[in-house]
């Protein structure tokens, strides 16, 4: 999954997101202060889910997991470019 793929599902989702020098954080509009996730941007694998997910629909939540998964799991050579909002 390269970063504009996820970009738009998470936007899909009704989600905002962010970049830093190491994570891309999923936040819920109105909770911009709490991250609901995060990938890491240099280690495969590497997701962190938040306790705020209870923000979320179990739908919602599962999707965001999945999404967070698939980044996680591509090759960071393979993501591509990232914007941010």
């Amino acid at each position: 999954m390269t970063y504009k793929e996820f970009e738009r599902e998470v936007k899909m989702l009704g989600l905002t997101y962010h970049y830093n020098y190491c994570f891309v954080s999923i936040y819920y509009p109105t909770h911009n202060s709490y991250p609901l996730a995060y990938v890491s941007k240099e280690t495969l694998n590497r997701v962190i889910i938040t306790a705020v997910t209870s923000l979320l629909t179990p739908s919602k939540n599962s999707k965001l997991l999945t999404l967070c998964c698939k980044l996680a799991k591509t090759p960071i050579n393979e993501r591509g470019k990232w914007s941010d909002l």
